[in-house]
């Protein structure tokens, strides 16, 4: 058997060559995450009788504006709403976009080499990940000396397991020091099963509050509109090829055998929703189809006459996508992972055991042979938490321990 490129390159160039190309692609990738972003911030902190709630964003562009960053500004508009006489502000560290999106409050960018700002010494800071909290646990005061803010004023809150979002590198250990190093004040989690998971993984924190997955006033009202669509024979997959925890690839496999293995595939459109990609040959003449990233009420008006959904998620967090097709009437396959399970929550989804595609497939195949002509309003199952309850119902007490903590100075 012949040597493989790799195997060749490395027998028979010069290593100084070798040399050239580790560089070369080391040039392409860029550095790791951990020397980009990873640094204090810089505060100076000024006594005011205002108040105010600040929550910080890696980016607020509307191509990377998914789920997790709607819910931290939603989050940030409960809080608002809540408290009385309080400021909202958003600070983004990274870069300013021509496609950023309008919100309902200040926003500051944050300079990418010397991140700095300003702060009032009874500031409460809402962090959204894990590099986040750990500059600004580190933070400084602008002549270099550590700066003194209370670990009671953070609040971070947690949508998913970031450890694990990393290969074992210099950004897996950060993300779990970031949890680890000191005591954990207060943690904000996107459902009770993360919360579980992480404490599962050895994490602590002093005061912890959890809301659960709720669908959007968007949703809803697309939802509502479109009560008696008729579903179709449409097969959707939420697709993002460059985010590896939603497993495209796999989901894909698992598509390409459901089309080679079963009749069940025929008359049906298979279509790819959340990011960009070139259509996928699935086999007999059957591809998956890009639609990419749509506005909530082209999202809802989709979901409204489609019939099944794949959405995977190798994380504990619930993800919304499932919850959302499953609301809207489709029949759901996802997967379970630690203490998830979502078929527990509405009996539309089917939560895997496994991710094989053979199992994805035979489980595609059930669904689809099943399918008959119905309507959105016959699809939808009462009780269904997701659709019922109210979004942030569960926070008050998140709520008072704000207020409280406001009420201290630094």
């Amino acid at each position: 058997m012949g040597l493989s490129l790799r195997e060749s390159a490395k027998q028979f160039l010069p290593q100084i060559i070798q040399n050239k190309i580790i560089d070369l692609k080391n040039t392409i990738k860029g550095p790791p995450v951990e020397c980009v972003f990873v640094r204090p911030y810089r505060i100076a902190f000024r006594q005011s009788q205002k108040r105010r709630v600040t929550l910080i964003l890696p980016t607020i562009s509307s191509s990377r504006f998914f789920g997790g960053l709607m819910t931290a500004v939603d989050l940030l508009d409960f809080i608002i709403q809540e408290l009385e006489a309080v400021e909202g502000r958003i600070l983004v560290d990274g870069k300013q976009s021509k496609d950023d999106i309008d919100v309902n409050f200040s926003v500051e960018f944050l300079n990418a080499h010397k991140p700095a700002f300003e702060a009032y010494e009874n500031e409460i800071f809402l962090t959204f990940n894990w590099w986040i909290l750990l500059n600004l646990r580190r933070a400084q005061s602008l002549n270099g000396q550590p700066a003194d803010i209370r670990a009671d004023s953070i609040f971070f809150l947690m949508q998913d397991y970031e450890p694990a979002m990393y290969e074992f590198s210099g950004a897996h250990v950060l993300a779990k020091e970031a949890f680890d190093t000191q005591p954990l004040a207060n943690g904000i989690f996107n459902s009770n099963l993360l919360f579980q998971y992480f404490e599962m993984m050895g994490h602590s924190c002093k005061e912890s509050f959890a809301f659960e997955p709720t669908i959007s006033d968007s949703l809803k009202r697309t939802w509502e509109a479109n009560i008696n669509a008729n579903k179709e024979n449409i097969l959707l997959l939420y697709s993002r090829p460059n985010t590896p925890r939603n497993c495209f690839w796999l989901a894909v496999q698992g598509l390409r055998d459901w089309v080679s293995r079963y009749d069940s595939h025929n008359d049906w459109k298979v279509l790819g929703i959340g990011e960009s990609f070139t259509k996928v040959d699935l086999g007999k003449g059957v591809f998956l189809e890009p639609i990419g990233k749509l506005s909530l009420e082209e999202y809802g008006s989709l979901l409204s006459r489609s019939a099944v959904g794949l959405s995977l998620m190798a994380s504990p967090h619930p993800s919304y996508p499932p919850l959302e097709m499953a609301a809207y009437g489709l029949s759901v396959i996802t997967n379970r992972y630690g203490p998830k399970d979502l078929s527990k929550q509405n009996p539309n989804i089917v939560s895997l055991d496994d991710f094989r595609p053979e199992t994805i497939s035979a489980c595609l195949d059930r669904l689809c042979a099943a399918f008959r002509p119905t309507t959105l309003r016959d699809r939808k199952q009462e009780n269904d938490p997701f659709f019922s309850n109210k979004r942030f119902a569960s926070l008050e007490r998140l709520i008072t321990q704000i207020e409280t903590q406001m009420s201290r100075t630094a």
